[in-house]
Order: C-alpha cells, then sequence, then structure tokens
C-alpha cells in the first residue's frame, strides 16, 4: 500500500520507504491554515498506517519551513464563536501532535524560518536536519522575543 495526497496546501509522496510531506503555501511562509492542519494529520495518519512506509520527511516549499499559524486566519478568531475559535486552534495543535505521536521515525528538513508552530512542527520530529541559516523561534518561551538560532 501507498499512501498519498496533494492539495492545494500539502504535498506528499512515497518513495522507497521515505514518505515526504510538503507544506506548499510558499507565499504564506507555509503557515497552517484549517485546511492546512487537516491535510497535515491526514496525511501523518496515512504514512502511519503504511506498511511500506519506515520514515518521514517533513518539509517546507519556497524560502521557510513554516511560520506556524496564518496570521489572516487567527485573526478573523475575534469575530467568531468560541466554538468556531477552539475548532481551529485544535486544528493546528492537531497538525503538531499528529507528527509527534507518528509512531515510525520522522525528520525535519528545515531551512529559512522555523517560528511559531512551524519551530513546534520541527522540533515534534525525531531529528531535525537545518541550513546553517535557519531561524527558529518560539515567542512565548521568549517573552515576545524573537529568538534566533
Amino acid at each position: 500500500m501507498t499512501f498519498s495526497i496533494m492539495t492545494k496546501t500539502v504535498k506528499t509522496g512515497v518513495e522507497a520507504g521515505v514518505a515526504t510531506l510538503t507544506l506548499n503555501r510558499p507565499k504564506e511562509m507555509n503557515s497552517f491554515d484549517a485546511d492546512t492542519a487537516r491535510a497535515i494529520v491526514e496525511a501523518v495518519d496515512g504514512f502511519a498506517a503504511d506498511a511500506d512506509v519506515r520514515v518521514l520527511v517533513v518539509a517546507g516549499e519556497g524560502p521557510s519551513f513554516s511560520a506556524g499559524g496564518d496570521f489572516n486566519w487567527v485573526l478573523t478568531w475575534p469575530n467568531l464563536d468560541a466554538i468556531t475559535r477552539r475548532v481551529g486552534a485544535d486544528a493546528m495543535m492537531g497538525a503538531v501532535q499528529a507528527v509527534y505521536d507518528f509512531p515510525k521515525h520522522s525528520i525535519a528538513r528545515v531551512h529559512g524560518a522555523a517560528v511559531g508552530g512551524g519551530s513546534y512542527l520541527a522540533t515534534r520530529c525525531d531529528l531535525i536536519v537545518a541550513k546553517r541559516n535557519v531561524r527558529l523561534g518560539m515567542r512565548e518561551i521568549q517573552g515576545g522575543e524573537q529568538s534566533g538560532g
């Protein structure tokens, strides 16, 4: 069995036991909206069930790995009811949790920036392979300051 999905926001494939999940929103720095988060969960769950998959590689198209939550999407939340906001937050957290719970080996192939939820997505993998100029940032840890590394 070989699992593969292709959405507007996520590309996947399997070759020689290596599954690839590539975030495909380069203009938005591969940030998550609800559709992207759901596609990540669907892909990771499919790869987990695929006996041919031995390892998962998570990557991003364009200049950055991922900026985490899509601010344009999140900025609509104050006008939404509490249940809809919760569903949105759960979708983003679910994408990160799916990678963390993946029962096989996982590798984040990081370039550019991995900030906010993007840094959580990368650090939930078993291994990070990164270019020298990568910026990882978790604003909540830095008290609002962006970190670099």
